[in-house]
């Protein structure tokens, strides 16, 4: 399977991680949108090209918006749990997904619905922490991490499955 593309979040601001998760429901839209136009300029099933896993064992570009979402759900719940206790076991999401998550039931209308709602969710709850709450940690597995640190890995996790999503819906892309 190949590697998800790095996205360094070390400069990400609070709010650049606000207008981020906010935009990420349109962008993957946006991909889907231009996949399904260059299936039907080639004659391809446009449903195919969004749920076809590469030959690589990697996910859909389907299940990476349906892994974002969970993950988003993920970092949320993370992020709550920092803001309103002091220092509180956290779990935060893989990088990359433990294997398929779209359900056979999934429709890129449900995905991206779900990603929506919960990016809103997520972008909601940064937007409304100032200052020091943004120096509030929490343990994670590998130790001490600071709300920032979780907005980050959040707004890391979109991009890097949104970019994954680019790449395997651009023609010849897979």
């Amino acid at each position: 399977m190949a590697p998800l593309p790095s996205f360094d979040t070390s400069r990400v601001s609070p709010t650049d991680a606000v207008v981020t998760l906010r935009s990420l429901p349109r962008r993957f839209g946006e991909a889907f949108d231009r996949a399904a136009r260059a299936a039907g300029a080639a004659d391809d099933d446009d449903d195919d090209v969004i749920t076809r896993r590469p030959a690589d064992g990697g996910l859909s570009p389907l299940a990476h918006a349906a892994w974002t979402a969970s993950a988003l759900e993920e970092i949320g719940s993370a992020f709550r749990r920092v803001q309103e206790a002091s220092n509180p076991p956290i779990t935060l999401p893989a990088r990359d997904p433990p294997g398929p998550v779209d359900g056979p039931d999934d429709t890129m209308a449900s995905v991206l619905a779900r990603l929506g709602d919960r990016a809103r969710s997520v972008a909601d709850a940064l937007a409304a922490v100032h200052g020091v709450d943004w120096l509030r940690t929490g343990q994670a597995a590998t130790g001490p991490v600071s709300a920032l640190d979780i907005a980050r890995h959040g707004v890391r996790l979109g991009v890097e499955h949104l970019r994954a999503v680019e790449a395997a819906t651009r023609p010849g892309g897979r």
